[in-house]
């Protein structure tokens, strides 16, 4: 097993979760600003497509296997479903993905930090990559959250 295997599975896993999350807060959103949390909620869960499938490919180049089942990308998830049927605020949808994007971003961390400290550029520079991306995101929502 490669020594970074657990983890990514664990990363494609909770963005497996937080697509379908993502799609829930998409469709429920409501208020004012509908249309633009909206929108940008649906580009997040585009963006979330190409992050979970180039994770998953890191593993396929290295003779890996992926999660590629909602079942076992649940218990490996470090992203709650969401499993609410209301209507929600804008609030509770920014909230949710910011702690949501800090939760990943610290996973994105932790297999950055032991992919630099085994001087192993195929992981480390993905996944500054995806801190870099992820931090813009919650710049964003946090100057919605004011």
């Amino acid at each position: 097993m490669n020594k970074y295997e657990e983890k990514i599975n664990k990363f494609v896993a909770s963005l497996e979760v937080f697509y379908l999350k993502l799609h829930a807060l998409h469709w429920n959103v409501t208020g004012k600003n509908f249309k633009a949390i909206h929108e940008y909620v649906e580009s997040l869960y585009d963006d979330a497509t190409e992050t979970m499938d180039s994770a998953a490919e890191q593993l396929k180049i290295q003779g890996l296997y992926p999660v590629a089942s909602y079942a076992e990308s649940a218990k490996l998830s470090i992203i709650s479903e969401w499993t609410e049927k209301r209507d929600l605020t804008q609030k509770e949808v920014v909230e949710s993905l910011i702690s949501d994007y800090q939760a990943l971003s610290t996973l994105a961390k932790e297999i950055r930090d032991e992919a630099v400290a085994a001087d192993d550029f195929f992981y480390s520079n993905f996944y500054e990559d995806v801190i870099a991306d992820y931090a813009k995101v919650l710049w964003f929502l946090k100057a919605m959250d004011r």
